[in-house]
């Protein structure tokens, strides 16, 4: 089952870092012997989709997890990776409403899951030190009327060993 717990937090991170949507981790260990667990997410579109499936593929295969089974990758609506421990469903929006997993396996535990940076991206930027000990947004970041903003700087307090939330 540790085997399994990594192999789920390896497939979200990676949907995570890809901007999967709506990610969502189903402990089925309990009622189904098809996995562990359920591991589903959402992109915009069909390239968004792909992405998601080749960086969750990429993840896990560097970690010595290859899938079994990979099913509708060509389409790019919804996306099936069997690892054996976990399987992920990866699906375009409309797909996914039409599909509702989370509805037919509301028996599963939802388990919650996060990466330790999160609030980053939640504050819609990533962010890095510069030499200046400045806190700069490299990515994005959308201001208070949600207009796209480039390149904002943030209050830093050097003696920190982290940067504080600062949205």
């Amino acid at each position: 089952m540790e085997q399994s717990k990594k192999m789920a937090k390896l497939a979200y991170q990676a949907l995570d870092e890809k901007m999967g949507e709506d990610i969502k981790v189903i402990d089925i260990s309990g009622i189904s012997v098809l996995a562990d667990y359920f591991i589903i997410a959402n992109g915009n579109n069909d390239s968004q989709v792909r992405a998601l499936v080749e960086n969750v593929e990429e993840t896990l295969s560097k970690e010595g997890f290859e899938p079994k089974q990979r099913e509708g990758y060509g389409l790019g609506s919804w996306v099936l990776l069997d690892f054996g421990n976990i399987i992920v469903h990866i699906f375009d929006k409309e797909n996914r409403l039409f599909y509702d997993l989370e509805r037919i396996w509301r028996d599963g535990k939802v388990v919650e899951m996060s990466n330790d940076d999160s609030w980053m991206r939640d504050c819609g930027a990533s962010f890095l030190v510069n030499d200046k000990g400045g806190l700069r947004a490299v990515d994005w970041a959308f201001n208070a009327w949600g207009g796209l903003v480039d390149g904002l700087y943030f209050p830093w307090d050097k003696d920190d060993a982290v940067a504080r939330k600062m949205c």
